[in-house]
């Protein structure tokens, strides 16, 4: 059947950027590319490097990626969705330049932004259902995901816990999802589904975590601060684990 909100990519006409699989991109592109940039300008000083980060992340030949992911979502729903996560995104790589305890603070203000004033707006879907299910999770993941102080000694201690934050914040993606995508699922079906997400999600975070540790860990200004959490005996927080493991 024909998608209303979807499009076949031609793969074949940039092929590396593609496997041999159906490609489909959302058709309002325009609007999702609007709704990102305007949470990168928000959010992201001029100049800065995390403005040049974001936009980075969004440059490639064919399509936003927000567009190619969520193809079969509301669009009014995909741009609340897109301009949560670039803004959580930014606020990440900004207050991961922070000392430990100046980045707890400045992450307290960002959850202050789920505030009861904000419960009924209609726009967001706060009365729909599913949606304070969504809030609440993104509100477990504000606290629980970057907001503890706990210390870890080895890379094996912090593992276990690094499982269950990108569980964590893989719910708030899924969760987003589904209300764009008006899909609504019973607890049974839910909880059906719980274990292959926790699985793609550790496969998922693991993985940008390692590819981010290859390409961090060369550069000068932070080598020696990323090398240390596998030298023996020493101590990490778990911001600054989480972000170069």
């Amino acid at each position: 059947m024909s998608s209303l909100l979807s499009q076949v990519i031609e793969t074949s006409r940039i092929p590396s950027y593609f496997s041999y699989l159906p490609v489909r991109i959302h058709k309002e592109v325009a609007a999702i590319d609007a709704a990102t940039f305007d949470a990168i300008e928000v959010c992201a000083p001029p100049a800065s490097k995390e403005r040049k980060q974001a936009i980075y992340r969004h440059t490639n030949p064919y399509g936003n990626p927000y567009a190619l992911c969520h193809g079969e979502c509301d669009i009014k729903k995909l741009e609340y969705f897109v301009k949560v996560v670039e803004m959580i995104w930014i606020d990440d790589d900004v207050t991961e330049e922070f000392p430990h305890t100046e980045a707890l603070s400045e992450h307290e203000i960002l959850c202050q932004g789920l505030h009861p004033e904000f419960d009924n707006n209609t726009e967001t879907g706060k009365t729909v259902v599913n949606a304070p299910t969504l809030l609440n999770t993104l509100d477990t993941y504000l606290q629980e995901y970057d907001n503890s102080d706990v210390n870890f000694q080895t890379v094996e201690e912090y593992l276990p816990f690094a499982s269950q934050m990108q569980a964590i914040a893989l719910s708030v993606c899924t969760h987003f999802t589904r209300w764009a995508m008006e899909l609504h699922l019973t607890e049974k079906e839910s909880s059906s589904m719980r274990e292959f997400e926790w699985t793609l999600g550790d496969v998922l975070a693991l993985t940008n975590d390692y590819f981010s540790w290859n390409k961090e860990k060369y550069q000068s200004s932070t080598a020696s601060a990323m090398l240390s959490p596998f030298s023996c005996g020493n101590t990490l927080s778990q911001r600054s684990k989480r972000d170069y493991c």
